[in-house]
């Protein structure tokens, strides 16, 4: 073979050959452990820049044999996300980026790591007596009327679902909140409340009137 064709040859495996792209989940590693409601910023970096159309993000709590969306189609001037943990127990959470190309896709995984004391967290704004109703809503807007002690330390107070999305927040200077329900909006929520040195949640259940 000559060295001119031995050229062509290795110029057309160039061509042919995918612009492979990497990203590096930055944060979490693995290792950490998150209480539910707690807010956790996902950090990632790109590697290798690629042919890129935007971002997923999926976490999974059974070591990565189903995986549940965060959120998708993040712009790619984004690198980082603030995360709502859910309300769930696990020793196997893992998060996922996926760098969401026109060629095909790459991603990175954290290691394990540790969602703790959910269960008891669930219900205890009820127990700091609260008045949160209809609870379960079947379409109509639930009404929150925070504890007289608590409503004057209280930071925040936000909606999440199952996947830790954030889907409202109230302001934290009020003493009560009207949290509209949208149709079809049937499933498991967690109502967090964070306070300067803790985190409490309440459970929702919404069924759809439609």
């Amino acid at each position: 073979m000559t060295k001119s064709n031995l050229l062509i040859i290795m110029m057309g495996l160039l061509i042919a050959a995918p612009a492979f792209g990497h990203v590096h989940l930055k944060y979490p590693e693995g290792g950490e452990h998150y209480m539910a409601g707690e807010q956790v910023m996902i950090r990632w970096e790109i590697e290798i820049p690629h042919d890129q159309k935007d971002w997923d993000l999926y976490f999974t709590t059974d070591g990565g044999t189903t995986w549940n969306t965060i959120i998708e189609n993040l712009p790619v001037t984004d690198t980082s996300y603030q995360w709502v943990v859910p309300g769930v127990s696990t020793t196997h959470a893992k998060i996922k980026v996926v760098q969401d190309n026109n060629t095909g896709d790459y991603e990175d995984n954290s290691g394990e790591f540790t969602i703790g004391n959910a269960t008891a967290a669930r219900n205890d704004l009820l127990e700091r007596n609260w008045k949160i109703y209809p609870n379960p809503s079947h379409g109509e807007d639930i009404h929150i009327v925070a504890a007289h002690p608590d409503h004057r330390q209280l930071q925040s107070i936000y909606l999440v679902d199952e996947a830790g999305r954030e889907l409202w927040r109230g302001n934290a200077s009020a003493e009560d909140w009207i949290l509209p329900v949208p149709a079809h909006a049937s499933g498991i929520y967690f109502l967090v409340v964070r306070y300067p040195r803790e985190i409490r949640q309440q459970k929702l259940t919404i069924v759809s009137s439609q």
